[in-house]
């Protein structure tokens, strides 16, 4: 079927423009109503936000002062001193520990000898105390130590070697030069 539209140029004009008219109030409407929905999606989300905003903001500026006040950037700055510190202090302990080879000399069973005490100055000069239980236990302690090469000079008080059992001693030494625990 063929359609002539035989109306007037000025009314073809008339129509044409109605049709544009009800195609943009169409779309025009269409595009009102999502911008709309949108608006009442979006809204609740735009209003809780800008109060959690606003309510971390204050509650910046609440910590900024309080740690202003109780000085907490030194507090950090010595906590973080410490953490270093307790760093370097594990590292050394986790180190397996050992004795110097002075300490196992002193301390080596020798008989039925008990070293008790030992004592070293900063000049050298040994003091070692202990329990012997026989004479001929503490002249081996003493020529142990003597032949050890640690010490330069090894000497018991008269009293000590005097005793021939349950002997309580003190023995006086000097570390040979270069000789450290």
């Amino acid at each position: 079927m063929l359609t002539a539209n035989l109306l007037p140029p000025e009314e073809k004009k008339a129509v044409q423009l109605e049709e544009y008219r009800r195609l943009i109030s169409f779309f025009g409407a269409r595009a009102a109503g999502i911008l709309m929905i949108g608006l009442i999606l979006l809204t609740p989300s735009y209003i809780f936000l800008s109060m959690a905003q606003s309510n971390v903001s204050e509650q910046a500026s609440a910590e900024a002062m309080l740690a202003e006040k109780l000085n907490l950037r030194e507090a950090f700055s010595d906590a973080m001193q410490t953490g270093v510190l307790l760093k370097e202090a594990r590292l050394f302990l986790d180190r397996r520990g050992y004795a110097s080879q002075s300490v196992k000399t002193f301390f080596v069973r020798s008989g039925s000898v008990r070293v008790e005490t030992l004592s070293i100055a900063r000049g050298g000069d040994v003091a070692i105390s202990g329990f012997a239980q026989t004479r001929d236990d503490l002249l081996l302690f003493q020529k142990q130590l003597q032949d050890s090469q640690m010490l330069e000079s090894v000497s018991f008080p008269i009293s000590d070697i005097i005793r021939s059992a349950d002997i309580h001693f003190t023995m006086r030494g000097k570390l040979k030069a270069g000789q450290e625990l």
